[in-house]
């Protein structure tokens, strides 16, 4: 017996590949909103002006070098001493 529209029809009708298809588009149009709404995570000029402050005072002569590490490694700055 089948169940009117929008009543509960069961944990077999929740399985349906139909459903699981809506499911995942559901999921990526979600994923996607919250990427729009929270901004793209890759640096932003924003970021890397940022950055380049912070590499200018907080490392001095070389900052350019410190600069260039943190844009290649996603904003981790070098560190300092000798590590073997």
């Amino acid at each position: 017996m089948l169940a009117p529209p929008g009543k509960f029809r069961g944990i077999a009708f929740l399985k349906h590949p139909k459903n699981l298809i809506k499911e995942i588009e559901m999921f990526r149009e979600t994923f996607s909103g919250l990427v729009s709404l929270l901004g793209n995570p890759l640096p932003t000029r924003k970021f890397e002006k940022e950055m380049l402050t912070y590499a200018k005072t907080e490392y001095g002569k070389d900052w350019r070098y410190a600069y260039s590490y943190m844009l290649t490694h996603n904003g981790r700055g070098p560190r300092a001493g000798v590590y073997n």
